[in-house]
């Protein structure tokens, strides 16, 4: 081999098994033996998601993920990106290696995929990995509120309170659109259903209303309130009240 200087020359390294990091590398020939140059071995990785919760719609989930090294050393520092859907949040690990996304749930309730990525950097390889998380419909309690007396073949002012549990993050009552106002005669039998507008208050709190003619007969009957979300929130506990019909 001729050359003129050590830049002249391409050399291509085997890296032994399990050698990583930053490395010396010197190069000898029967011309002798260059200086020491340090080379970095780049270090593989391994990402793993905890397993996550389930989480209702509108709060909080804890999505929570650990970096660490081919010998399972923690990998502090170091930028990770979550993603469930289109949704993506970049997290830097912590001293232990840890990152936590904390993301306020606004997904229609389902099973989804929440990925988490970590990009090669000068030092480390990349890794990936995935796991399953669960969106519950989010609970609401509707409370009917209307007139519990009316005359047949008079009309019924009827409504509802319909409330979300406070907490850190209410949802947006607007998804339920509808609430159906139930009435039940004393065997349990479902005897009309009148649609009631829902209308938003302030966050967390809406109230529903209808009216309509009572043709039923005299008796007494069980008033319900169901509110009508597409999935997103559904009835934590139902409130039946009494409802009379008078001659």
């Amino acid at each position: 081999m001729t050359y003129v200087s050590w830049a002249d020359t391409s050399i291509k390294v085997l890296v032994p098994s399990g050698v990583y990091g930053l490395q010396p590398v010197t190069v000898t020939t029967a011309g002798g033996t260059s200086e020491t140059i340090d080379i970095v071995i780049l270090t593989p990785t391994s990402l793993v998601l905890s397993a996550i919760a389930p989480v209702q719609y509108s709060d909080q989930a804890t999505i929570q993920a650990r970096l660490t090294d081919v010998g399972g050393n923690p990998v502090a520092g170091k930028s990770v990106t979550f993603a469930i859907g289109t949704t993506r949040q970049v997290v830097t690990t912590d001293q232990n290696g840890y990152a936590v996304w904390t993301p306020t749930i606004t997904l229609k309730p389902g099973s989804f995929t929440v990925s988490v990525s970590f990009t090669a950097d000068d030092h480390y390889l990349a890794s990936s990995t995935s796991g399953a998380m669960t969106v519950a419909a989010e609970d609401v309690d509707s409370t009917y509120t209307g007139a519990a007396t009316v005359k047949k073949g008079k009309s019924l002012a009827m409504s509802a309170n319909v409330i979300e549990p406070a907490d850190s993050s209410p949802g947006d009552l607007t998804k339920i659109s509808t609430a159906y106002f139930q009435i039940y005669d004393s065997g349990g039998n479902l005897v009309k259903t009148y649609s009631g507008h829902v209308s938003v208050s302030w966050p967390g709190v809406a109230t529903a209303s209808t009216s309509a003619t009572i043709t039923l007969n005299a008796g007494t009957y069980t008033m319900k309130v169901v509110p009508i979300s597409n999935s997103y929130y559904e009835e934590d506990a139902f409130h039946p009240v009494a409802l009379v019909v008078t001659p």
